[in-house]
């Protein structure tokens, strides 16, 4: 049976019993023993509802959290522990408008409750109350001026409404009062950063980094500080201080290096990455991100020096299971023409990951690029293990098979390609065509290319003017001019310029 229904039967059966009945001529003294009675009942039975809420509450139950403390208010009117709990709930769910209306009635309760004001103030930044927020944590700062959050939060509010200078005149009384911490650092120094106040910034960066021993954050900060200021003189001696910071020397590194390599200034740069040589796995991370940054940013540029360096690293050969440096390297070294190692970093790589076809694709053309045929259709062979339908692989597997004079293995291997090719990768389709059509042609089998061309189907089947073009110059070469004509027209009609097929027509038909 609920407890509120309880005490109701409860209360009308002591009402009713002629045990408790009293009469008229009894007195005001017994009447007033049982207003008592029925007021201490009430308390117990409004804590009792109000820890039945605790309990709900702990588990975020908040819809039974709320009807006991709901329900201990109608016993306790009074009880503000109630009204409080009710805005949390209230407060966590985002009703801010019910939160600020139990907090208020809370307050009214225990109005020297810094605690209760404290969470008004909050959920009226939640309520977008910013100026009330404010004033309240304003009052809050006069009682408690040894509590520093409650300077802070003026601060953070300040800072909400868009009053930047108040922010400011709030974190300098800050400092004044507490000093320089963490929390209001870390604020204050956003602030700067937004204002674009280098100078308040360099000042105020300093000074964090000398009173907490080298706080890396802060060293970041000043050198951002100098940076923006154009003061390098000033810039270089700060950086040569990090240096001497054993936890900031590797990152103070790297970040001569980002800045040699921002000015193309590649000694300068080699020389911070042997640098980074002495600090072990984390110095080797940033040199391999410094390689990759020169990969990208000068993707036209050679240097051997480069190449040199990265052959002689401490750690090289941990590389062996970083995928994205491989694939940096192989580009690399391909820039370098140092097709070997290249090679050795894309099986690498490929053996990391075999499901990449772009790996593979690179390491055929290095194959045909260095004319290794035979490693170049190992590589097609082993590649059809893990990918089904590519025509890629059987176009470079029929380039294998004719490099090696084994034509009819190429023929078989490009008319798998062609079917494969034709919809969706037209370059590569007309292609394997040509290489068909001067297969033929040179092993003067004019008829065989000529059956291969017709089988391609009707001219209204392709969608490419590429490709179409393509066959029209095709049917041209083996002399079936009307069929050249019709595809040349087609091509016109798809979007190819007239301008350059028109006289292709006009050669055939003067």
């Amino acid at each position: 049976m609920p407890r509120i229904l309880f005490i109701a039967l409860l209360v009308f059966y002591v009402a009713s019993n002629p045990l408790y009945a009293q009469k008229k001529d009894r007195g005001k003294k017994k009447q007033s023993n049982k207003e008592e009675q029925f007021s201490e009942m009430d308390r117990v039975s409004g804590e009792r509802a109000f820890f039945e809420g605790i309990k709900y509450r702990a588990v975020d139950n908040y819809e039974e959290a709320i009807v006991s403390f709901e329900a201990s208010l109608s016993f306790i009117p009074n009880n503000d522990a109630a009204h409080y709990e009710l805005a949390v709930i209230y407060f966590k769910e985002l009703d801010f408008n019910r939160a600020d209306y139990h907090l208020t009635q809370a307050l009214s309760i225990d109005p020297n409750n810094t605690w209760y004001m404290a969470f008004l103030a909050e959920i009226y930044v939640g309520n977008n109350k910013l100026r009330e927020a404010c004033r309240l944590f304003e009052n809050l700062h006069e009682e408690e001026p040894l509590k520093r959050s409650h300077l802070n939060n003026i601060a953070i509010v300040e800072l909400m409404m868009r009053d930047t200078l108040s922010a400011l005149d709030s974190y300098e009384e800050y400092i004044e009062r507490y000093g320089l911490d963490n929390e209001v650092y870390i604020s204050y120094i956003e602030v700067l950063k937004a204002q674009r106040a280098w100078a308040d910034m360099e000042d105020l960066s300093k000074r964090y980094f000398v009173e907490r021993g080298g706080s890396p954050q802060s060293f970041q900060d000043h050198l951002a500080a100098l940076l923006y200021q154009g003061k390098d003189h000033a810039l270089e001696a700060w950086l040569g201080e990090g240096k001497n910071i054993k936890e900031l020397a590797p990152s103070v590194v790297d970040f001569s290096a980002n800045r040699a390599l921002s000015k193309g200034d590649i000694t300068r740069w080699l020389n911070a990455l042997r640098e980074l040589n002495d600090f072990g796995n984390q110095g080797f991370s940033f040199q391999k991100k410094q390689i990759n940054q020169w990969v990208k940013s000068y993707s036209t540029l050679t240097d051997r020096r480069i190449v040199a360096f990265v052959d002689s690293m401490v750690l090289h050969h941990e590389v062996s299971g970083d995928l994205k440096y491989l694939t940096t390297l192989y580009i690399l070294y391909q820039k370098h023409g140092e097709y070997e190692k290249m090679i050795g970093a894309l099986n690498k790589g490929i053996n990391l990951d075999k499901g990449d076809f772009s790996l593979w694709r690179e390491l055929f053309y290095a194959y045909y690029d260095v004319e290794d045929y035979e490693s170049l259709l190992s590589a097609t062979e082993e590649s059809t293990a893990y990918f089904f339908a590519q025509p890629l692989i059987y176009f470079m597997q029929g380039v294998a098979y004719s490099k090696l004079g084994q034509l009819p293995a190429a023929i078989e291997s490009w008319n798998k390609t062609i079917p494969l090719a034709s919809s969706s990768q037209p370059t590569l389709y007309i292609q394997t065509l040509t290489a068909l059509f001067d297969l033929y042609e040179e092993d003067s089998k004019i008829q065989g290319a000529i059956d291969l061309l017709r089988s391609q189907g009707d001219v209204n089947q392709f969608q490419s003017y590429e490709v179409v073009e393509f066959l029209g110059d095709s049917y041209a070469r083996f002399g079936l001019a009307s069929r050249a004509v019709l595809f040349y027209e087609q091509a016109i009609m798809l979007g190819g310029a007239e301008e350059f097929i028109q006289p292709k027509i006009l050669g055939i038909n003067p």
